[in-house]
């Protein structure tokens, strides 16, 4: 059974490419970040990718057992680790309102 996992972690792996979009479930809540499956792989969200706006606790922004949409940032197939991002899935609020003070 553990093989079997291992086999469907390692073909996520390498079906993964920054920049994909995914869906996926909260399994658990840490200080530095989320981690998200999707599907039998736990990928990593740290707490900076996961809002624009400022929180105090990650589960303020998410709780386990929530879908949801992630952004594929980086993987290593050789570490068996993906990173994801929430955040990469909103524009960055700065960059909005530069642009329309520099349109106003």
């Amino acid at each position: 059974m553990a093989e079997t996992a291992d086999r469907v972690r390692r073909t996520i792996l390498e079906t993964l490419e920054p920049g994909q979009v995914r869906k996926g479930v909260v399994s658990s809540i840490e200080k530095f970040g989320v981690f998200v499956d999707i599907g039998g792989l736990d990928g990593l969200v740290n707490v900076t990718e996961l809002a624009w706006t400022h929180f105090e606790a990650a589960s303020d922004i998410v709780e386990v057992g929530q879908q949801v949409t992630i952004v594929v940032l980086g993987v290593d197939i050789e570490q068996e680790q993906a990173s994801f991002s929430l955040k990469a899935l909103h524009p960055d609020p700065l960059r909005s309102s530069l642009a329309f003070r520099s349109v106003a």
